[in-house]
């Protein structure tokens, strides 16, 4: 019990001076649990999409939006494939959220924060999978932003957000920032599925997808549709 309260006294302390973008539940509800595909991988038809789901968000502390399952913290995903689509990238995470701490994660992400309301594009949620991107890996050539769909948990802990599914491509060497805090490694699609469970739950929810599509010889359809 005593190390619960300790953990949460960090986390308050670590979040205190933190901003992050939420919107109301009812603006989101229609979104299932899971993974759920987009029909489109095409930026620029879901610019307006972006835009309606965000219109009556807001920036609150983090420590007043975690938990609160009344408001819904927006969350950009990015899933990285080499150039022909045969291996992903992925995080062992060592350091920071501990709901996320010792475990893999196929996404690059994080909180929408203040600073992407002035990013060139027009969604807070794309200036925001940008930013985070280039916060947390080194990558020179990114051939396309690729949006793949959406992504929650409702039966866990964090059901209080929504991620927002992107994908690239690029042949260039990939390599994490954050040494501290995350471990990088080239994984093909029998590989995540061989660690299936150590991955955390978005990840699982997009890999049981990815595998459907490997199986039927249509994963490289992906970001053509």
């Amino acid at each position: 019990m005593f190390e619960y309260f300790n953990n949460k006294k960090k986390q308050e302390e670590l979040y205190r001076n933190e901003q992050v973008f939420v919107v109301p539940l009812d603006r989101v509800q229609m979104f299932s649990d899971r993974f759920s595909m987009r029909i489109s991988s095409n930026i620029n038809q879901y610019i307006k999409y972006f835009n309606e789901i965000e219109t009556g968000g807001l920036f609150v502390s983090r420590n007043d939006a975690e938990g609160n399952v009344s408001i819904q913290q927006l969350i950009p995903y990015t899933i990285i494939f080499n150039k022909d689509m045969s291996k992903l990238y992925t995080a062992y995470r060592k350091k920071g959220d501990s709901r996320l701490n010792n475990v893999y994660s196929l996404g690059f992400g994080g909180h929408i924060n203040p600073i992407d309301s002035s990013g060139k594009d027009k969604s807070l949620i794309i200036n925001a999978a940008i930013r985070e991107l280039e916060e947390e890996v080194n990558i020179k050539t990114i051939y396309k932003l690729n949006y793949l769909g959406t992504v929650r948990d409702l039966q866990s802990e964090t059901k209080e957000h929504l991620g927002f599914v992107f994908a690239i491509t690029t042949n260039n060497r990939v390599s994490i920032k954050e040494k501290d805090k995350m471990k990088g490694s080239w994984m093909d699609i029998k590989e995540l599925y061989d660690k299936y469970y150590k991955f955390e739950s978005w990840s699982r929810y997009i890999i049981d997808y990815l595998f459907v599509l490997s199986k039927q010889n249509k994963l490289k359809d992906l970001l053509l549709k």
